[in-house]
């Protein structure tokens, strides 16, 4: 066979290289490489927001009652349902009780940059656990949050003088 004489194998042979070889190899890209690594560690924080948003709205409507069923506060908040679907955050813990007679919940949750975990008494602020897993330019723990160092301080600034 003489592909030199017959052009016409030869554009075939180049149509099926391009759509069985070249092609796939171009579209196998890491799901990954979706979001940078600072979109995943803000979208993280976003996600226990949403969480904590959804458990202070079961609380309102079941007698000042946490659930720890994620399933639920899932199923009534499409942004969180997006937001752990789209995004490779894992929810480790969540678990509703009570803690000195009044309704408690913890949550821990983590993806490769930052690893959280929050804990609220009824009619309390939350307490946020914040560990950077991966350093991260525009991902830091918020001020006053439990860090591995201590409590989160306020941002450096730095002043100017002309």
């Amino acid at each position: 066979m003489n592909l030199g004489r017959n052009p016409l194998l030869l554009v075939f042979a180049l149509v099926f290289l391009v759509l069985f070889v070249v092609l796939p190899m171009l579209s196998n890209r890491k799901s990954d490489d979706k979001y940078s690594a600072k979109e995943r560690g803000l979208r993280t924080f976003q996600v226990l927001r949403l969480i904590d948003r959804a458990e202070q709205a079961h609380a309102a409507a079941n007698s000042g009652r946490f659930t720890s069923e994620l399933g639920g506060l899932v199923a009534g908040d499409a942004k969180l349902r997006d937001g752990l679907a789209l995004t490779p955050i894992t929810v480790t813990t969540l678990s509703a009780g009570t803690s000195g007679g009044r309704q408690a919940y913890y949550v821990q949750l983590q993806s490769d940059i930052v690893s959280l975990g929050q804990t609220r008494v009824a009619g309390s602020k939350p307490v946020l656990n914040c560990v950077i897993l991966k350093k991260t330019s525009g991902v830091d723990c918020p001020v006053g949050s439990i860090t591995r160092k201590g409590v989160a301080p306020p941002p450096e600034t730095t002043t100017t003088t002309d």
